[in-house]
């Protein structure tokens, strides 16, 4: 694949540039986010997973858990890297969690690609890339595997956790080749790319997740779920 190192600079480019070289330089403290759904409404729906990454500690945050290790890590974070974040994972945890101060410094991984010249989805670009994954689980087989945790398949939130694992460390596989297709070869300072970073043993993902009787979680009741909103 060709290195785009030498597009002609725009101001959109060159601000793309800017965040993948800056984010570089904070890679210890930079947090690979994403988050999964009930559905695509902020009105209507509920973040029910959180996943994210942060020099090379993978964590999931389940709904009805405590949120602390998130809101930590979040707060302690120089930057946040997403898919398609400015429009979905960022506003939906602006709505459930208003608290939690996230970076100021975001890329979204959907823009920086398309200045490389690809387009589509994240796991269509992944494709695009060689990269193929060893889930066939999408979208909205995740909003399923959902109701089936909550209706007591414990084994549905494995694998709802492992796609949103999947997801995570495919956002630093994609960071890697969008850097060097926009900005070249990295520093020889820092040779290990975030894809090298941001991949724990798959044997830890599931550790602190036990079932949901033992956490004491409930399933939000349509009240709940829907109190200020349109449909209240």
């Amino acid at each position: 694949m060709r290195t785009d190192s030498t597009k002609k600079e725009t101001p959109g480019l060159r601000r793309i540039r800017g965040l993948l070289r800056h984010i570089r330089l904070s890679a210890p403290r930079t947090l690979f986010l994403d988050i999964e759904t009930t559905g695509l409404s902020r009105h209507y729906h509920r973040i029910t997973v959180v996943g994210y990454t942060m020099d090379g500690c993978y964590r999931a945050h389940v709904a009805g858990d405590d949120p602390a290790a998130f809101v930590e890590a979040a707060s302690s974070a120089e930057a946040v890297v997403t898919f398609n974040g400015s429009q979905f994972d960022l506003p939906f945890l602006a709505k459930e969690y208003p608290d939690v101060l996230m970076p100021e410094r975001h890329i979204d991984l959907r823009y920086a690609c398309r200045y490389a010249g690809l387009t589509g989805g994240q796991k269509k670009i992944e494709k695009a890339l060689g990269f193929e994954r060893e889930s066939d689980v999408d979208g909205a087989e995740a909003v399923l595997l959902w109701h089936r945790y909550v209706s007591g398949d414990h084994g549905a939130l494995s694998r709802l956790i492992e796609y949103n694992y999947l997801d995570v460390t495919g956002m630093a596989t994609l960071f890697d080749c969008v850097e060097n297709l926009l900005c070249g070869e990295k520093e020889l300072f820092d040779p290990v790319g975030f894809a090298d970073r941001c991949r724990p043993l798959r044997d830890t993902l599931l550790r602190n997740h036990p079932p949901a009787s033992a956490r004491g979680f409930t399933p939000l009741g349509f009240d709940e779920l829907f109190a200020g909103t349109a449909a209240e």
